[in-house]
């Protein structure tokens, strides 16, 4: 009865130690200007998507009108999350496009798939992209 009851032990702390997470190989948190995440010179960026938490959709193809929004938020840094922890539904999700092709995808807690921690500057320029006459609602 020993014997079963240090086996169990044993496999019960070998199953926690393996499933732990191992601190020390995680990244450190670092902290980027936006601009770092494009893929593309944003003079090159046709489209605009927004979508809002709600479903609402808005866009904009006015080329200048992105440029501007995208320099505005560009130099806005950014801490990336080392350890982050699952979430769902965002505030905004934003995606830039050249010629079809996703160049530049944002949210208020992730940069092209890099999590990141909220930005209240980023998602004040967010509502103010939103509420701006710069772009076209889509149905």
């Amino acid at each position: 009865m020993k014997n079963i009851m240090l086996v169990a032990f044993s496999i019960c702390l070998l199953f926690l130690t393996g499933c732990s997470q191992n601190k020390a190989a995680t990244a450190a948190a670092e902290v980027k200007p936006i601009q770092v995440f494009y893929t593309s010179t944003i003079d090159n960026i046709d489209r605009l998507e927004i979508l809002r938490s709600d479903g609402a959709r808005k866009n904009s193809t006015n080329s200048a009108a992105i440029a501007a929004w995208l320099e505005q938020i560009g130099k806005l840094e950014v801490t990336t999350e080392p350890d982050p922890e699952e979430s769902s539904g965002v505030l905004f999700s934003i995606t830039c496009y050249e010629n079809n092709e996703v160049v530049l995808s944002l949210a208020p807690q992730a940069i092209n798939g890099t999590t990141i921690l909220v930005n209240e500057e980023l998602v004040d320029a967010m509502h103010a992209l939103w509420d701006s006459g710069n772009l076209i609602e889509m149905k």
